[in-house]
């Protein structure tokens, strides 16, 4: 029987750990898949198996330089690339497949090229989309070099990262990321409903539920939202009650709750900030509580949160400057902002209608179902037996 050997090299978030979770379900024995977690000093245990997973680990002696900018990030990539070039070593890869791209993507991509071994790239968004000039420059050469580029092939994403880097199309593979609320979603709209949701989340019942992005980080434009809403408290038909979900981001433990708590006094609206951990049952709740829902941050590749709150029913307001032109196939299922300063006037437009809320057809409801692990996860195997039997 042949082998497929791949390693999958990437963070431990919650996009690698699903991935690696979905595929060690099939248990396929002729694709064998091993973990490279380049989150230094982090447990490999997160992946929730007992062999072939590899971590990169700094000597304790060594982390009070981790304090120090500057050095901290060559010590990490001096650590990652030599882990990764000892694993490499150790093993008879056929495939490399390198999740979200970092500094470490091209020499990683280098390494692996020089002992023969083919690569695929998979890009998440703001990795390449908001790249510095010298990441750019770094990133265009790894694509040039590696043999494939997974990608959702029906989102506008896609378009936008292969014309700024000049990406060959013929690397392309239909291979992305699914959401396991989705399911979820679906299950739990048979047993609950908002009252007893609200309560779970202690919040206030009887409100105008909305849920601001969907992490904390000041891309997010949280302040854009509060502003739209505190300008029109008096359209919705109840009080409302503004959610941030913060359980990550790079804002989580700064003074940006505190700016927001204090814009949000300013216009009298109530609030509440949900930051710790959430399983899969409660986002699935999150997302059935929430009357509106804003995803207007500058840029995304295929947001899983907007499919689910979409599929929740929520009302949903996105950016025109995101693409998903496989979700507006049928209809466009969200209202559309064309600049930030225009929010505040499409909110009122939207809350002086006798009826906001927009009813989803069910080819578009089709579409957002594709979006799940089941089937993402499918795709993948497509491609590695693809790969398999082209050996």
């Amino acid at each position: 029987m042949k082998i497929l050997k791949v390693l999958s090299v990437g963070t431990d978030s919650d996009h690698m750990v699903r991935y690696i979770k979905y595929f060690d379900e099939q248990e396929k024995p002729d694709i064998q898949m091993s973990v490279f977690l380049t989150s230094v000093n982090k447990p490999i245990t997160v992946f929730k198996r007992e062999k072939n997973v590899f971590g990169v680990a700094i000597p304790k002696f060594l982390t009070p330089l981790l304090r120090i900018p500057h050095v901290r990030e060559k010590l990490i990539f001096f650590y990652q690339v030599a882990e990764y070039r000892r694993v490499l070593t150790k093993n008879n890869y056929d495939l490399i497949c390198i999740h979200q791209l970092h500094s470490y993507t091209l020499t990683m991509t280098r390494i692996a090229k020089e002992k023969g071994i083919k690569v695929m790239l998979t890009p998440w968004g703001s990795d390449v989309l908001r790249a510095s000039k010298k990441q750019k420059l770094s990133l265009r050469k790894a694509f040039a070099l590696t043999d494939y580029v997974s990608s959702d092939l029906s989102i506008g994403f896609t378009d936008k990262f292969v014309r700024m880097y000049d990406v060959d199309r013929n690397k392309l593979v239909d291979a992305w990321y699914g959401s396991d609320v989705i399911s979820t979603i679906c299950q739990q709209k048979q047993i609950v409903n908002k009252e007893s949701i609200a309560k779970e989340f202690m919040m206030p019942s009887d409100r105008y539920y909305i849920t601001c992005g969907y992490a904390a980080n000041r891309a997010q434009r949280h302040v854009n939202m509060i502003e739209a809403v505190g300008k029109n408290k008096n359209v919705f038909s109840k009080e409302p009650l503004l959610i941030f979900p913060f359980t990550y981001g790079p804002d989580k433990n700064n003074n940006y709750q505190v700016e927001l708590e204090e814009l949000c006094l300013q216009y009298g609206l109530d609030y509440c900030f949900v930051k710790e951990y959430m399983p899969i049952e409660k986002v699935a709740k999150l997302r059935l509580l929430s009357d509106l829902y804003f995803h207007i941050l500058p840029t995304d590749a295929y947001s899983a949160s907007l499919i689910e709150y979409i599929l929740a029913g929520s009302i949903c307001i996105n950016g025109k400057w995101l693409d998903y032109p496989s979700l507006e196939k049928y209809q466009i299922p969200y209202y559309v902002v064309e600049k930030l300063t225009e929010l505040p006037l499409l909110v009122e437009a939207i809350f002086k209608k006798d009826s906001p809320r927009i009813a989803i057809l069910k080819e578009t409801e089709n579409i957002v179902m594709a979006g799940s692990w089941s089937v993402q996860i499918n795709k993948w195997y497509e491609f590695y037996y693809s790969f398999l039997s082209a050996q």
